[in-house]
């Protein structure tokens, strides 16, 4: 009781002067992964390995681990946070009871050019070797992923049954690409400038002239009924293998049937996440 007495204390005072140090509000706030864990007997420990995308400035990672035993005797455990190097090592020693922790095992790491390529790890261990019943709990890293990169095509149109490409800045980095569209329809009611019809236009996301992904389609932004916004959305997980060639990357848009597309703007949304 004392102990989880002291602890508790331990972790007040370390939020405490964070927030009295503004360096709380550096923080990230977004749980990236979550977890449960379980190991005992011959089985010592659970490791967890993440990868996290950084900037020349410190981005902080934060992983809370919540714990408790099996059996009848309290279990010495220590939670533990390193880079890919080990140069940047914490650790914290806490003893795992019959319930789950009020308080978590809290670690902070700032991670400074970090890639993909170059893991971190979450390990729980048994302190004392083959511990004598089950561990088991659950964890939650936070960090924060870099801005999202955005670019936009300059507006083209597209005739009646016609087909586009445009070239799109290729990938630099995985992660999630979302390409949205807009445009207008020339079949527009001369009373209030909209289109019954909608203009549906068919767009292809292509790498090296061949059709990755799955197409989207969507309807003129003067389209009479009010269809979603944004009118068109295209999505494709950009992985490693993604990126090693020199690959050339367009978006295709075919036209519709039912009259000319003009001012069709295009704009790629790359996020950037490690697989």
């Amino acid at each position: 009781m004392k102990n989880s007495f002291y602890k508790s204390m331990a972790v007040g005072f370390f939020l405490m002067a964070l927030s009295l140090t503004g360096y709380s509000q550096l923080l990230p706030t977004e749980v990236q992964l979550a977890g449960t864990f379980e190991f005992g007997g011959s089985d010592d420990s659970f490791t967890k390995s993440f990868g996290v995308f950084a900037s020349s400035t410190p981005s902080y990672i934060v992983v809370k681990v919540y714990y408790q035993r099996g059996g009848d005797r309290d279990i010495p455990v220590t939670v533990k946070l390193s880079n890919f190097d080990e140069s940047i090592n914490r650790s914290v020693n806490v003893s795992a009871g019959s319930t789950e922790s009020e308080k978590p095992a809290i670690l902070v790491a700032a991670a400074i050019n970090s890639t993909c390529a170059r893991p971190w790890k979450l390990e729980v261990i048994a302190s004392n070797g083959n511990p004598p019943a089950d561990v088991s709990g659950r964890y939650e890293i936070y960090f924060d992923d870099p801005s999202p990169i955005t670019t936009t095509l300059p507006s083209f149109g597209v005739f009646q049954r016609g087909r586009v490409s445009q070239p799109l800045y290729a990938p630099v980095t995985p992660g999630d690409w979302t390409i949205t569209a807009t445009w207008d329809s020339t079949d527009a009611n001369p009373f209030d400038g909209s289109d019954p019809e909608g203009l549906k236009l068919r767009f292809t996301l292509l790498r090296n002239g061949r059709q990755v992904g799955e197409p989207s389609t969507g309807y003129a932004q003067n389209a009479l009924f009010g269809h979603a916004s944004p009118k068109m959305a295209l999505r494709y997980r950009v992985t490693a293998a993604d990126l090693e060639g020199q690959d050339t990357w367009a978006i295709r848009v075919t036209g519709s049937s039912q009259g000319h597309a003009t001012n069709v703007k295009v704009t790629a949304k790359l996020a950037p996440r490690c697989q």
